[in-house]
């Protein structure tokens, strides 16, 4: 069903203008249900209908050209309007550049608000507008503050990049700030992956368009169009009213030249598949809520203010012996520290129900914030025996014996072993999906953010078995669990803890053999 978003005059006219003065026809009509007319990414943009807003389109969408469009408009009609637009690359700053000296060129009354040539680096016009188009880098999101913000391509930068690119906006002039960013979805942990998924939360408007909305009327009968071979792609019908540019033909040849996944990626914008990812098989059913879980698992009316958890006797699990408590830790400064709050039912169900990610905090000052968060973590001496139920391990990075000592003096249970990463790895993936047709028996709490977008951000370097680095401080923490829970073998944990003194008759170096086996 194709349906019209000129739904204004005001959309209506700066249509005309994109057409008129800047030979520029963005096609009006959305076909694909979820789908937008690209006009109405273009023409949100322009009317500040939203601080920040994404154009998700196919490739040969229009997203460079209609960019550029999209400054000449602006710094022709809004004076004092300053753009800085960032390209992914070289090639792609190059190329809309050349789309801006061709709509100025070709149009003698918009090449008289110039006032000078036309640069890469800086266009200024008479009525004091002006345009820089850079290559994103570390150097470019360094530059001067204006209102707008155009990334083009921003599946292509880094997200440090990204990061700093943010605080280039800002109202001047009386011109409103306003971040438009386009890509095409190319892969499951990119950075247009990311921003898609966490648009709702951050408040981001998403328009998305595919092929289907940028092609050109059909001049086949159906019974012998040749994409009546793709199936679901069209009815005979809507693709005789269509207003786009791409040529039928010429969409045939790409779908015979490439294989499905990259056609429903990158051509119908369909959601990428998880190929690449080092946990591919994570999906919807690992996420569970506390509707969802036994009454002794809901941590949702034990939160305190700011997520810390209060010390109640339903954290015991003395108070039901269905389950045991764990903690997992990666140790972090500049990069973030991380702690997660697992529990293990009597079947080996494991439940990742709560995270914190902090950063810039000295050895005492985190070990002191996750004791306070986490209560069920700090040992408890009860009837002056240690016993099982009232001691829950913490697994952490090896890495650094003089953290986890911290930790001990805290009364809490560090386990540290070396451990191998393709191990923890190939254990987190069994639970994630068991061999045969058996149940997962791994699940993330969808409070669990962080956890989840860098799970699902989590990737090995092409071509190897080897996961990149960058997002891995979550997974590296369940890696440390995992592996150290259900080893194969049984694991002599050295504890590192420290006694009030009315305790010290129990010695801090005792070994304990947890159990390691675990089959499925």
């Amino acid at each position: 069903m194709i349906t019209s978003r000129l739904v204004n005059t005001r959309d209506k006219k700066l249509h005309d203008w994109f057409r008129q003065r800047l030979r520029l026809v963005i096609p009006t009509h959305a076909v694909c249900e979820h789908h937008h007319a690209p006009w109405e990414f273009f023409a949100d943009v322009f009317y500040e209908r939203y601080p920040q807003i994404i154009g998700m389109a196919c490739r040969t969408g229009g997203k460079s050209l209609g960019v550029a469009g999209l400054n000449v408009a602006e710094m022709a009609l809004k004076p004092r309007c300053g753009i800085v637009s960032l390209a992914g690359n070289f090639e792609q700053a190059k190329r809309g550049y050349g789309y801006v000296v061709e709509m100025f060129r070709e149009d003698p009354g918009l090449q008289s608000k110039l006032s000078g040539p036309p640069l890469i680096r800086r266009t200024d016009l008479k009525n004091g507008s002006h345009l820089e188009i850079l290559t994103a880098s570390e150097r470019s999101v360094h530059s001067p503050h204006v209102p707008k913000l155009r990334i083009d391509e921003v599946d292509l930068v880094q997200s440090e990049i990204y990061q700093g690119a943010l605080s280039i906006p800002i109202s001047q002039h009386g011109v409103k700030s306003g971040i438009a960013m386009t890509s095409t979805r190319f892969k499951a942990y990119g950075m247009m992956f990311t921003l898609v998924e966490e648009a709702p939360d951050r408040g981001i408007a998403v328009r998305a368009w595919c092929i289907r909305e940028i092609l050109k009327r059909c001049p086949y009968r159906y019974e012998v169009c040749p994409m009546k071979k793709c199936e679901g792609f069209c009815d005979g019908k809507w693709c005789k009213k269509a207003q786009g540019y791409y040529e039928i033909d010429d969409v045939y040849a790409k779908f015979l030249s490439m294989d499905v996944e990259t056609w429903q990626t990158q051509w119908m914008v369909q959601k990428p598949s998880r190929y690449g990812l080092v946990y591919d098989m994570l999906g919807e059913h690992h996420i569970v809520d506390d509707d969802m879980l036994p009454p002794h698992l809901r941590l949702d009316d034990l939160k305190l203010p700011g997520g810390d958890i209060r010390s109640d006797p339903r954290i015991r699990p003395a108070w039901n012996n269905d389950f045991d408590w764990y903690g997992a830790i990666d140790w972090g400064y500049e990069d973030p520290a991380v702690a997660l709050l697992v529990a293990k039912t009597r079947n080996d169900d494991v439940f990742v129900l709560d995270e914190l990610y902090m950063k810039h905090l000295s050895p005492s000052e985190w070990a002191d914030r996750v004791a306070r968060r986490y209560p069920m973590l700090v040992a408890r001496l009860h009837d002056d025996d240690w016993t099982e139920h009232e001691v829950a391990p913490v697994y952490a990075d090896p890495s650094d014996p003089a953290q986890s000592r911290e930790f001990g003096f805290r009364n809490m249970l560090m386990v540290s072993r070396p451990y191998q990463i393709q191990e923890g790895i190939s254990i987190v993936r069994r639970f994630l999906k068991p061999p045969g047709d058996q149940n997962p028996k791994l699940f993330i709490h969808q409070r669990c953010k962080e956890l989840r977008r860098e799970m699902n951000q989590y990737h090995l370097k092409e071509g190897t078995d080897i996961p990149a680095p960058g997002d891995d401080h979550g997974p590296d923490a369940l890696r440390y669990l995992m592996n150290g829970i259900f080893m194969p073998i049984p694991t002599k944990i050295e504890t590192m803890m420290t006694w009030t003194p009315e305790k010290s008759h129990i010695q801090p170096d005792l070994d304990f053999d947890f159990p390691g086996s675990f089959d499925i």
